[in-house]
């Protein structure tokens, strides 16, 4: 018999390093800053060609990763630096109440790092 997912997350979570991403405008023109680095807990997997078909359309699947993570994010301005690489979040559900041991599952295309500024 399986344990609950929640056990699990909880059992196998690690510290990942994100960061997000602001959007200001100067003479007219939005510009896009990267914020520091902080902290959550969470689990890192390869993405399996069934977490694939959640990417949105033109992303790198190659080298994807799935993130289980009891924090929500801000998706689309948060982005995982892991093994020296950067990925963007993107989310996929929210599986049960946040506050009733629930999580949220983010499916996360390697992204180049220059291409978070100039999106």
């Amino acid at each position: 018999m399986f344990p609950p997912v929640r056990s699990t997350i909880t059992l196998f979570q690690t510290t990942l390093t994100v960061f997000d991403v602001a959007t200001t405008t100067a003479d007219g023109r939005a510009v896009k800053t990267m914020g520091d680095d902080y902290m959550i807990k969470g689990v890192i997997q390869p993405a399996t060609p069934e977490t694939i078909i959640y990417m949105p359309e033109g992303e790198k699947i190659d080298g994807a990763k799935l993130v289980h993570s009891k924090t929500k994010l801000n998706v689309g301005e948060t982005y995982l630096r892991y093994d020296g690489l950067v990925y963007k979040l993107n989310p996929i559900a929210k599986w049960g109440e946040s506050t009733n041991g629930g999580f949220y599952r983010y499916i996360c295309p390697e992204i180049n790092t220059r291409s978070v500024i100039n999106e």
